[in-house]
């Protein structure tokens, strides 16, 4: 095809190659309310050096769609390729700006239902209105995508997110960044399967009238993840909620942005196995578990600023099991790891718990505090430059009940440089602190090599 606009906007034969001049001078133009292509089912047709403007395309059933060097300026449709069955290959693809037609109220870069299947390289998507790439009941591989910009659309319940997998969905992804989304970075949920390499998912906000802004979310689905930064999100990097598990090593969380005085690194009520990790310059918790299972090894937690009276490395609660090892959390607020209620567990072996300051409501800057039941086994841990107590155990919950079982083992710790509290030379002179280890109410310490 030579320069110049083309319509076709209706069913293509089988085989067919449509070949333009090049992608801003050879455009088709979709008829009003109708896609520019509809492949059949059992057809192929390729598009190479073309641009689509007006509406979206797509397979309309287990038809194949090859893309090389396309841009499609989506329009009002809906989505920008849509596959209910089908097929895609794209190679060197735009995706631009798809909105909801009237009548509709999404607005999706790729759409992807019912057992499609699609392997894209070199794929850009910008200003959706929706997410960026859903995928349900389908497979996704992408190399080289990038998905940018998307907007909340209320009405749908679509929030704006970057890519979303659901159902029997796999989603693979490997050197891709998703920047400036609503909602959240990358979900996956109902059972479905992710996979991220050398991923990079920035600028994540909430939705509007929502508590929301995750950059990684995992929900009854399976997520294994290698070499991600996740950067200035909204509540939480990442938040593996119930029935998700992620396995993930080489990963950076940083900067996440204040919501309603939350802002953890990590959040998880899941099963979470972190190797080599960093939580940075997060708000409230750098990792906050809330049930489930956390194991962690060559992790470091720093720069955790004070939000609802706290500002911790680790805090574990709800009977959840924690494992940390070689692991260093500095400059934290109140108590640098908790660990509450019956049930929970905590292990921590080889590492160190530095520079805990106070918070204006408690005036304390603890090392480690068990609680109300919660037990912990501690090995070759350090703490220094800390506030009133550097280790305490204490049995007593909020109602003045002693739970039994609150409990700290320790092997070859030290605590060094215990200051006493702001207040000690006036309202708090008989309790101003400066102490190593404290059992309360109830609790047990074992120190061994002390």
């Amino acid at each position: 095809l030579a320069e110049g606009d083309y319509t076709l906007g209706a069913s293509v034969p089988d085989g067919l190659e449509l070949r333009g001049v090049c992608a801003d001078r050879a455009p088709l133009v979709a008829p009003a309310g109708r896609p520019a292509i509809l492949v059949g089912a059992g057809r192929t047709v390729a598009l190479v050096g073309l641009g689509v403007t007006g509406t979206g395309i797509g397979p309309a059933s287990r038809g194949t769609l090859v893309l090389d060097r396309v841009v499609l300026d989506a329009g009002l449709d809906g989505w920008g390729a849509g596959l209910n069955g089908g097929t895609l290959v794209a190679d060197r693809v735009l995706v631009r700006a798809p909105h909801p037609s009237p009548g509709r109220s999404v607005g999706l870069g790729i759409s992807m239902i019912g057992g499609s299947s699609a392997v894209v390289t070199d794929l850009v998507i910008e200003d959706a209105h929706g997410v960026g790439v859903q995928v349900e009941d389908s497979s996704f591989e992408g190399e080289r995508v990038v998905v940018q910009r998307t907007r909340a659309e209320v009405e749908s319940g679509l929030r704006g997110g970057g890519l979303g997998a659901a159902g029997t969905a796999t989603l693979v992804l490997r050197d891709a960044l998703v920047t400036d989304v609503v909602d959240f970075g990358i979900v996956a949920q109902a059972g479905a399967s992710l996979t991220l390499e050398r991923v990079v998912i920035e600028d994540v906000v909430s939705a509007p009238e929502e508590r929301s802004g995750r950059g990684l979310e995992v929900w009854n689905s399976t997520a294994n993840v290698d070499h991600v930064v996740i950067e200035r999100a909204t509540a939480a990097g990442i938040f593996v909620r119930e029935g998700g598990e992620l396995r993930a090593s080489d990963v950076l969380v940083r900067g996440t942005r204040n919501l309603a005085d939350f802002g953890a690194g990590i959040l998880t009520v899941g099963t979470v196995e972190l190797n080599h990790a960093h939580v940075l310059a997060s708000l409230f918790g750098g990792v906050v578990v809330g049930g489930g299972s956390f194991v962690a090894r060559d992790v470091g937690v720093l720069r955790v600023a004070a939000a609802n009276h706290w500002g911790g490395a680790l805090g574990c609660s709800s009977g959840a099991s924690c494992t940390v090892s070689r692991f260093r959390f500095e400059d934290l607020h109140t108590m640098g790891i908790v660990a509450v209620g019956a049930g929970t567990r905590l292990e921590a072996s080889e590492g160190s718990v530095r520079r805990v300051a106070v918070e204006e409501r408690y005036d304390i800057g603890r090392a480690r505090e068990v609680d109300v039941g919660a037990s912990a086994i501690v090995r070759a841990v350090a703490s220094s430059d800390v506030v009133e107590t550097a280790v305490v155990a204490c049995g007593l919950d909020e109602a003045g009940n002693y739970v039994e079982g609150t409990r700290i083992d320790m092997t070859d710790v030290s605590v060094s440089g215990i200051a006493e509290r702001a207040c000690a030379g006036s309202s708090c002179a008989t309790e101003a602190g400066g102490s190593g280890v404290s059992a309360l109410a109830g609790a047990s310490i074992s120190a061994t090599g002390l």
